[in-house]
C-alpha cells in the first residue's frame, strides 16, 4: 500500500481525566522522537521522514514542544536528522501563494542564508507553500492571530489562587501575622488545543512590601518533603526582585498544582501595596493570567 505520511508512538498511560483522547502529550513526543533516533541508528532514512513530519507539525510556534523533556528529546531527534542528510547542500527557493489571491512571498534559502524572514499575511485566504526541485531541508512555521471580544477571565489560559497563611499552616485572618504563601495554578486548555497540561510555564509570584521568601523552601529537597512530589515538575526558581519565578515542565489541567513556602518580614511597612501571581507559558508569554494578593 502507500508509504504513511506520519508515523508516531501513542501514550497508553493517559488517563480518562484528560480532555481529549486524541490530544498529544510530552510523553508521545518523547517516545517518538526516541524511535527517531533508533531509525536513524538503523540508517533507515525512508523509515524516519513520516516521524520527521509528525515531529515537526507537533512542534509549536516558537521552537518548544509541551514540556522541557521532551522539547530537548525532539530537538536533538531533528538535529540529528539534518546532520544525516548534510550531503544535500541548502538550495531553495520556497514560495508562498494564496489560494485565490496570488503570489505573496519568495524565500530563497541557501547555506548562508538559511533563515526566511517573518512575512504577514493579511489576506483571508489559504495559503499554499512550494520548494518545486529545491534540494536540503526547511520548516514553515504559520501563527494564525484572531481578535474576539470577551473578558479577561475567558482569555486566561490559567485557573489561579493564592492564599495567605499563619506559620502553623493555618488560613491567614483579618489583622494576623503572614506566615506563609501559597500559589496554586490549574491550566485551562481551549477548545483548538485541548492538552493534558500545559507547555513549560513560568509561575511569577510577586511578594507585598517588608517581607522576603524563605529560599530553603523553596529548595528541591524542603519541596519533595512537603509538597509530595511537586519537586518533580519544578525545573528552575530564582527569587528576584521581590518576586519568586518557579519553572514548571508543565501544569495540569484536571487538579491544581501548588507550591508554598516560609515568608519572612524583613521591616514592617504600614500599609501594604497589592502583590501579583502571573503564570504564563515559557514560550508564550501572552498566555497568561494574573492575580493579587
Amino acid at each position: 500500500g502507500d508509504p504513511p505520511i506520519y508515523r508516531f508512538w501513542k501514550d497508553a498511560f493517559k488517563t480518562q481525566e484528560q480532555p481529549s483522547p486524541s490530544s498529544v502529550t510530552a510523553q508521545m513526543v518523547e517516545t517518538t522522537a526516541y524511535a527517531l533516533l533508533t531509525a536513524l541508528l538503523r540508517g533507515d532514512e525512508n523509515y524516519a521522514k513520516p516521524i520527521i513530519k509528525w515531529l515537526s507539525e507537533e512542534q509549536r510556534y516558537g521552537g518548544g514542544f509541551y514540556s522541557t523533556q521532551d522539547t530537548i528529546n525532539a530537538l536533538e531527534a531533528l538535529t540529528e536528522y539534518s546532520l544525516l542528510v548534510k550531503r544535500l547542500n541548502l538550495d531553495m527557493d520556497v514560495k508562498v501563494t494564496y489560494k485565490n489571491g496570488g503570489p505573496l512571498n519568495l524565500f530563497k534559502l541557501t547555506e548562508e542564508n538559511f533563515v526566511g524572514r517573518t512575512v504577514t499575511a493579511p489576506l483571508q485566504d489559504d495559503l499554499y507553500v512550494s520548494t518545486g526541485s529545491s534540494t536540503g531541508i526547511a520548516t514553515v512555521n504559520v501563527r494564525t492571530v484572531y481578535n474576539t471580544i470577551g473578558t479577561s477571565e475567558e482569555s486566561c489560559n490559567f485557573e489561579l489562587k493564592i492564599v495567605p497563611k499563619r506559620d502553623d499552616g493555618r488560613i491567614k485572618g483579618e489583622g494576623e501575622p503572614l506566615g506563609r504563601l501559597e500559589a496554586c495554578a490549574k491550566y485551562r486548555p481551549s477548545a483548538r488545543e485541548p492538552r493534558s497540561g500545559s507547555a513549560h510555564a513560568v509561575m511569577d509570584i510577586g511578594l507585598v512590601s517588608g517581607v522576603e521568601a524563605n529560599s530553603e523552601d523553596l529548595s528541591t529537597a524542603s519541596i519533595q518533603e512537603c509538597f509530595f512530589g511537586v519537586d518533580q515538575l519544578i525545573a528552575d526558581y530564582e527569587i528576584k526582585d521581590g518576586h519568586v519565578l518557579l519553572q514548571i515542565d508543565s501544569v495540569p489541567a484536571h487538579k491544581f498544582l501548588c507550591v508554598g513556602f516560609r515568608i519572612g518580614e524583613i521591616f514592617r511597612v504600614g500599609m501594604l501595596n497589592p502583590a501579583t501571581f502571573t503564570v504564563y507559558e515559557y514560550h508564550a508569554p501572552g498566555t497568561c493570567s494574573s492575580s493579587s494578593h
